[in-house]
C-alpha cells in the first residue's frame, strides 16, 4: 500500500496536463463516491 501514494503521486503531474479533460469526469465521480480512492489521496 505504500507504493500505491507514491506512484500516484508521480502519476499526478503527468496526467494532470494530459489528460486533465479525460480525467475531470472521471475524477468527480472517483472523489465523490468510492472512499478506496478517497483513501488514496
Amino acid at each position: 500500500m505504500a507504493v500505491q501514494p507514491n506512484l500516484h503521486a508521480s502519476l499526478k503531474p503527468l496526467i494532470l496536463p494530459s489528460q486533465s479533460l479525460l480525467l475531470k469526469p472521471f475524477k468527480a465521480s472517483v472523489f465523490i463516491k468510492p472512499k478506496p480512492v478517497s483513501q488514496l489521496h
